[in-house]
């Protein structure tokens, strides 16, 4: 009633009707699809991985909150999809779908696999193609219960070389899974956190002081900063007018060591201590 969560209220002696009943079904419905919306963000849970002319089995979420479930894996037509679309390149997605049984006495929810020309390559998959005004639908709305408000997950593009049939077609795509919205997320041993708010930071073992953290602030004032040792696995870049190493002394952070990135120029605040041999990239003494 005008998008308010609305249970039946049951008394004895009550005249049960159908409407109640669809009302008492509708309000459960709706809270775990408004629950779907308002801790995640939609897109693919489980499963649903794409290969040429099947889709497996999976659950994924739509824009909406409502549950699409495929519980085995589906065919669909791959090539008839590339022939009557006519082109070599084409996007699949999962679409909600609800069917009424003749009895009429059950509905069932199956999503259909929906095939597509592909779009560009730098389409933003997080944005499909909805009804008018439902673009920023979120979890104070109501999910529509019919098949006319579509909201495709995507779950690829399989591309064909049409000069050569028998060659397996290609699978791409950047898929949308579903996310998480939170301010802390825990481990299950508590032993470690990530606090998501308006700085970043990763605590391990204790609240004290984060192990990494990231400041946000103006050009000059947002850092990464480390406690503790940082162990690379690759090459550090570091797309900055400058990198600064330091260390905190009384709360305050001190630069030891500035390498600017225009010139390359090192600076070194205070003294430098060279235990052992400093030696040069043309392997003379400095």
């Amino acid at each position: 009633m005008n998008g308010l969560p609305t249970e039946v209220e049951y008394y004895p002696g009550q005249r049960l009707t159908a409407t109640l009943f669809r009302t008492e079904q509708a309000y459960h419905i709706s809270m775990r699809e408004r629950h779907n919306l308002a801790g995640h963000d939609w897109g693919i849970a489980l499963g649903l991985q794409l290969s040429a002319g099947y889709v497996e089995a999976g659950y994924a979420i739509d824009g909406y909150g409502r549950e699409l479930v495929l519980p085995a894996r589906t065919p669909f037509g791959l090539d008839i999809a590339f022939d009557e679309l006519g082109t070599d390149s084409v996007d699949v997605s999962l679409v909600y779908n609800r069917q009424v049984e003749p009895s009429r006495d059950y509905a069932v929810e199956m999503p259909v696999i929906q095939v597509d020309r592909a779009q560009d390559p730098g389409t933003d998959r997080r944005h499909p193609k909805v009804s008018p005004g439902d673009e920023n639908f979120d979890a104070t709305g109501v999910a529509p219960r019919d098949n006319l408000h579509a909201w495709p997950v995507y779950l690829g593009t399989i591309t064909r070389d049409p000069t050569a049939p028998t060659k397996p077609p290609v699978i791409t795509g950047d898929r949308p899974y579903v996310g998480a919205r939170a301010a802390r997320v825990m481990t299950p041993a508590g032993d470690a956190h990530l606090d998501l708010g308006l700085d970043v930071a990763v605590y391990a073992g204790t609240d004290g002081k984060p192990v990494l953290r990231w400041a946000h602030g103006d050009a000059q004032s947002r850092r990464l900063e480390v406690s503790g040792a940082l162990s690379l696995g690759g090459d550090l870049r570091v797309n900055s007018t400058e990198l600064v190493i330091g260390c905190f002394a009384n709360g305050q952070f001190k630069p030891c060591l500035t390498v600017a990135a225009a010139d390359g120029t090192v600076t070194v605040h205070g003294n430098l201590v060279v235990e052992g041999t400093a030696t040069s990239l043309h392997g003379g003494l400095m």
